[in-house]
């Protein structure tokens, strides 16, 4: 199973990699991120801004992924106080794996719908407004999943 989302976590890498290129190709010289009741913007920043911060923080979670991963292959596997079972071992590490999945999933659904609102065909995107609730309605799922595996799993 880890090699499945270990597979399944690299495409989502290289498809947020195409995502975010294909979207920064498209988006305006500004970028409008944050508006208000009215509509007007109140947070802006440039694409160069935009691109490199979502490149950045998904790097970042990246690196943080990975070192979880690595620290939970180095867990003891035992029945005294300070191990755990090997069950809930390879639960968490297929939690970890799967979990990189989803915040790929996340940035990937999070620059398509900015990509999305600044197209020039002008699409309604209240007809695409789900999309921001899929990534974290998947990560909500996924701290719930969590915790079960945390408190159930022997």
């Amino acid at each position: 199973m880890h090699r499945v989302f270990k597979l399944v976590s690299r495409i989502t890498v290289f498809i947020f990699l195409a995502m975010l290129l294909y979207v920064y190709a498209f988006l305006p010289d500004t970028v409008s991120l944050y508006f208000d009741q009215s509509g007007a913007t109140i947070f802006e920043m440039d694409r160069e801004v935009f691109f490199y911060s979502a490149l950045g923080l998904f790097i970042v979670c990246t690196l943080v992924l990975s070192f979880l991963k690595r620290t939970l292959k180095t867990l003891p596997v035992g029945t005294t106080g300070t191990s755990i079972s090997a069950n809930k071992k390879s639960g968490l590490r297929a939690w970890a794996d799967s979990l990189s999945v989803v915040l790929n999933l996340f940035f990937i659904f999070s620059v398509s719908f900015v990509g999305l609102f600044h197209n020039d065909e002008h699409f309604n995107v209240s007809y695409f407004a789900f999309i921001v609730y899929i990534g974290p309605l998947l990560l909500g799922i996924w701290i719930f999943y969590l915790i079960y595996l945390l408190l159930f799993t022997q």
